[in-house]
């Protein structure tokens, strides 16, 4: 049980220990392909996603206008949708607790708890970062443009609570279907007796325990 402990909370943390270490992101990057990490720990389930930014938002360069924002935030957004993304056996009672879900531009989080003001003065305020400083540091990003489009990545966790986990046999991931431009996912996967590793995609996106 400990041991178990350990590693749920290890995988809790996959996310950020990916948007801390660059190089890992670059040589992980692949175009179409994402990696997916669900960790069981008692009733509750930690599911992390790491992705090239295309396979999301159909582009990799920091926004640049208006469209290229309204894109990202829609997208956002969709990431935020857990119950949707991720389908528990109904009997299993699971609800989203948290979610947390970041670019390699900026930050975005948004809890249960978390008002709809306060998100979109959050996002506002990303935006007018973003532009000001792609106005006063123009030709710097010019230059790295290509080495961005090429790397950017997106990752995003979701917590969620089970008031009935031993019913938990199955989870239907349905990220290609919200984001097509994503053709396979890399699952590791642990719970409470087993662990295992299973390629995921359109035509088989359930992934069985």
């Amino acid at each position: 049980m400990l041991f178990l402990k350990s590693l749920f909370f290890l995988l809790v943390s996959f996310t950020s220990a990916v948007m801390a270490s660059e190089n890992r992101q670059h040589s992980s990057h692949e175009h179409g392909v994402g990696q997916l990490d669900v960790a069981q720990e008692s009733s509750e389930f930690q599911i992390a996603l790491t992705s090239p930014a295309v396979n999301i938002f159909g582009f990799e360069h920091a926004p640049h206008d208006q469209e290229d924002h309204k894109m990202v935030e829609k997208k956002l957004a969709e990431l935020e949708k857990g119950e949707v993304l991720f389908v528990f056996p109904e009997g299993a009672n699971c609800r989203l607790k948290d979610v947390h879900v970041a670019t390699s531009w900026a930050d975005h989080e948004n809890t249960k708890t978390e008002s709809t003001e306060h998100k979109q003065a959050e996002r506002e305020h990303r935006a007018e970062h973003e532009h000001e400083h792609k106005e006063h540091d123009e030709d710097e990003h010019e230059d790295h443009e290509e080495d961005e489009q090429t790397h950017a990545d997106v990752t995003a966790s979701w917590h969620f609570a089970c008031a009935h986990p031993q019913t938990v046999d199955r989870i239907h991931v349905k990220l290609f279907e919200r984001f097509p431009q994503t053709e396979h996912l890399r699952v590791q996967w642990t719970t409470q007796n087993k662990q295992g590793a299973v390629e995921l995609s359109s035509t088989h996106s359930v992934l069985r325990f």
